[in-house]
């Protein structure tokens, strides 16, 4: 058998050992064995909203065919959110309440997209996943000043450094 890695040369064939026939035993798995997902039609979703990114998840599962059903805060973001997904929820809810929503839309999974600041969604989101027996996933956007220039920014401990800075 031939390999190679990307620092290093391809490894000369090796022989089998000799008068070996079979491949040593596996441990036994305690592992009960995989189950296939199922099918994108038949997938669901609570989408946490509350950024302009949501709308644009809920766009991209819909369109993969996975049912969102996305909960805003107010009306006017359902109203934003109406095109976005299968169902829009609009109003505050605590864990026992997303949980609820999430086991009324059959969700498998809670996807947290909420505002990076809303902590207590978040920690209810994540509750409420446990509550509803789903999988909970956080996104978050990459920070405007990981990607920013060195030369535009200027980071200080405080607001009088930052101000003999200016």
């Amino acid at each position: 058998m031939t390999g190679h890695t990307a620092d290093h040369a391809p490894l000369p064939d090796v022989p089998s050992p000799v008068g070996h026939t079979t491949p040593p035993a596996a441990a036994p798995s305690t592992l009960p064995p995989a189950t296939p997902p199922p099918p994108a039609s038949s997938r669901r979703v609570l989408l946490i909203g509350g950024t302009s990114d949501a709308r644009e998840i809920a766009r991209r599962l819909e369109d993969i065919g996975v049912r969102v059903t996305l909960t805003v805060l107010t009306g006017y973001g359902a109203e934003l959110a109406a095109a976005d997904a299968t169902e829009v929820l609009d109003g505050e809810r605590d864990a026992a309440g997303l949980a609820a929503a999430a086991a009324s839309a059959g969700a498998h999974m809670i996807v947290d997209a909420s505002h990076p600041f809303a902590t207590v969604v978040s920690k209810n989101a994540r509750k409420a996943a446990e509550l509803a027996g789903a999988g909970y996933v956080r996104f978050e956007r990459a920070s405007h000043l990981d990607a920013a220039s060195e030369d535009r920014v200027i980071l200080a401990e405080s607001h009088e450094e930052a101000a003999a800075a200016a």
